[in-house]
């Protein structure tokens, strides 16, 4: 890894189907599943096909990614969609979906969180019921105690920061020809102690 990277790491384990999920195919032991999620500004992941009503993926997808204030902020405040497809012949068909979130891993010790993901059905007759849950593990390689630190008292000064609507007389200053200007500015003042010639 260059400096400023880290290896972030997704691990999808066993999924756990709900006795309402099995009900819902003829011959459970012809199943076979694969799952799906997207990470940040990386491709789709698909794990492997499993036969079987409780696989055990054991895939594990990994990313070198840039250790800065926009990946910070996606950790912090964004989530990942995973599904779950059942293979129907060359086709597929989604079954279920869940939210990753990855807010706990700025707080872990270690920078690794475990979890067990609810899974809720897609689609006719499970729509939005639930279908089971999936394990998994999404950890962090190189601690980054530090950064996180940095970033935390960055987010907590920005919040302190005051925004107020543009007053009249700016808005006389702006050409009329400029609409896409915000309604909010933040104001900056200068005082001029000394001035030499």
């Amino acid at each position: 890894l260059e400096r400023g990277q880290n290896l972030l790491e997704i691990h999808i384990g066993r999924l756990l189907m709900s006795d309402d999920a099995i009900s819902l195919f003829d011959d459970p032991s012809d199943l076979t599943t694969v799952v799906s999620f997207g990470f940040y500004d990386f491709d789709l992941q698909f794990s492997p096909v499993i036969e079987g009503l409780n696989p055990n993926y054991d895939f594990t997808a990994q990313y070198v990614v840039q250790v800065d204030d926009f990946f910070l902020h996606y950790l912090q405040q964004e989530s990942s969609t995973l599904e779950i497809h059942r293979g129907v012949g060359a086709e597929y068909e989604t079954l279920s979906a869940t939210q990753l979130r990855f807010n706990d891993l700025l707080d872990s010790p270690g920078g690794r969180v475990y979890g067990r993901a609810q899974l809720a059905g897609v689609g006719d007759p499970l729509n939005g019921s639930n279908f089971g849950a999936i394990d998994y593990w999404i950890r962090l390689r190189v601690p980054m105690d530090q950064a996180l630190r940095l970033f935390r008292e960055r987010s907590k000064a920005l919040g302190y920061i005051e925004t107020k609507p543009m007053p009249e007389t700016l808005e006389s200053l702006v050409p009329a020809r400029v609409d896409h200007l915000r309604d909010d500015y933040n104001e900056l003042s200068v005082t001029i102690v000394r001035c030499t010639a």
